[in-house]
């Protein structure tokens, strides 16, 4: 083999290296736990900072937004967690109280989740209509 064969061989393998990679990362972050708030809370000890993603609805009255922090608390069967959420990030149009959201992020030992992606839906817009 000559030295520039050789070249190119080592650089389609450092190529194919670097994708295999960043397939097998990009896997591993795409897998979350998809939990509801209340059973957050039963399976809260083997679940701590592990990227899950959790099912509730706001609580109405909860939403706080000022410039340092964004607080809400979502809920599922009686049960509330307090969530916080970068204050910078956008929030969906509708995102309000009584939304069912889903919020992705890590729950932490001292109770809080600490969210980075919420989605949320009003369940009105997307009834069907009477006829």
């Amino acid at each position: 083999m000559t030295r520039k064969n050789i070249k190119f061989a080592v650089g389609i393998l450092l190529i194919f290296i670097v994708v295999v990679w960043f397939g097998v990362i990009g896997f591993k972050e795409g897998q979350a736990y998809y939990l509801t708030a209340d059973e957050l809370v039963k399976t809260k000890d083997t679940i701590y900072n592990k990227h899950i993603r959790v099912a509730g609805k706001v609580v109405p009255g909860s939403i706080e937004r000022n410039s340092n922090e964004f607080k809400f608390q979502i809920e599922q069967n009686g049960i509330i967690i307090p969530v916080s959420y970068p204050p910078d990030e956008p929030v969906p149009d509708t995102f309000n109280d009584n939304a069912q959201v889903v919020i992705s992020g890590k729950y932490q030992e001292n109770g809080i989740f600490k969210s980075d992606a919420i989605q949320a839906k009003c369940a009105s817009k997307y009834e069907a209509m009477n006829e």
